[in-house]
């Protein structure tokens, strides 16, 4: 039995991609208190690993991840001062929607101490109880979907970068059934993904959404068929680390960081009173955006790798929207995307 939890999340790695395991297929992937900190900790190994780039989260065994486990939720309470430790790491690898978190926990405490021994942890403060949710990565991290991924599963895929979804595979508010809330950042995500009135039919009515349904509705980037979701994911990977890293994590920080509506910490704006990009939908709120953009942006300009680009470009490479240095193939720009996308490659 302990063997069987220690082996509940482990990482296989290929040379510069980390694939993070789920393995609880008694369970249908659904994580409790003591998985929740193995995925954390994976993914606070793979952000501090000056060698990974990619990270791809698989849940084997047919489910990507059917949310907490209410069996461990329900099971019986630990004795006082005995619930599990789930990690709690500093704020500065939360998500910078949950920075500003800082309650008060006695009542909290005293609320989850009815929960069972082994339930995912649930305070305002550090990792979300499904574990990795409330970090903001410096590194992109790709959901490998087969079979069910509903509640808290949900949760975590809308947490990854992208999704790559089985056919056949299933997204759903589950938990909608059971009085478990979304606190892994659903409800913030989803939103943020789909639109409000896509995310309220899901909230609301907890539906199971089916993978060609999801890539319509923008809530995963590319539907595969059955069986070849981690492949899909890894080849996907492979190719976002092939590419000048210093820009692209600078990018995605860019665009998390303005859609959140939070300044990064370094930000040289004029708004610091609050920390937050101005929303009035004037000049000054675009002033702000404009500035997280070109903060992020200047590192890769500083550090070269926009030089060597455009000479490489200059020198004759990636002609025609070509991404062949990068050994992506056709599947690239068509494969699994929507049917409706016309590819136009005649560009830079």
């Amino acid at each position: 039995k302990a063997f069987m939890e220690e082996e509940a999340v482990r990482v296989e790695k290929k040379g510069t991609i980390w694939t993070v395991v789920l393995s609880r297929p008694s369970r249908r992937n659904a994580v409790d208190g003591p998985t929740a900190a193995a995925l954390a900790q994976a993914f606070r190994d793979f952000d501090s690993d000056p060698e990974a780039r990619v990270a791809v989260l698989y849940g084997e065994g047919g489910a990507f991840c059917a949310g907490a486990d209410l069996r461990a939720l329900s099971g019986p309470p630990a004795a006082p001062g005995q619930q599990h430790a789930q990690s709690q790491p500093e704020s500065s690898q939360q998500h910078p929607q949950q920075q500003q978190q800082k309650q008060a926990q006695p009542q909290q405490d005293k609320g989850m101490a009815m929960y069972g021994s082994k339930a995912n942890k649930a305070t305002p403060d550090g990792d979300g109880p499904m574990g990795p949710t409330r970090m903001l990565l410096s590194k992109p991290v790709i959901a490998a979907i087969a079979g069910p991924c509903v509640a808290g599963g949900l949760e975590m895929a809308c947490w990854c970068d992208l999704r790559v979804a089985e056919e056949g595979s299933v997204l759903g508010v589950f938990c909608r059934r059971w009085g478990v809330p979304q606190i892994d950042g659903g409800c913030v995500r989803l939103p943020r993904l789909i639109g409000l009135s896509r995310a309220m039919d899901m909230i609301l009515t907890g539906r199971g959404v089916e993978a060609h349904e999801a890539l319509t509705m923008g809530l995963v980037n590319r539907v595969v068929p059955k069986g070849k979701a981690r492949e899909e994911a890894e080849a996907l990977a492979s190719l976002i680390a092939s590419f000048p890293q210093i820009c692209m994590r600078a990018d995605r920080l860019a665009a998390y960081h303005v859609a959140s509506g939070v300044l990064p910490n370094s930000s040289n704006t004029n708004n610091s009173s609050n920390n937050t990009i101005r929303r009035d939908g004037g000049k000054a709120a675009w002033d702000d955006a404009f500035r997280v953009e070109f903060e992020y942006g200047s590192q890769a300009l500083l550090a070269g790798e926009s030089l060597q680009g455009a000479s490489a470009f200059a020198g004759g490479k990636g002609r025609h929207g070509s991404f062949a240095e990068f050994g992506a193939t056709s599947s690239h720009s068509s494969h699994s995307s929507n049917p409706n996308n016309n590819n136009n490659s005649n560009h830079k």
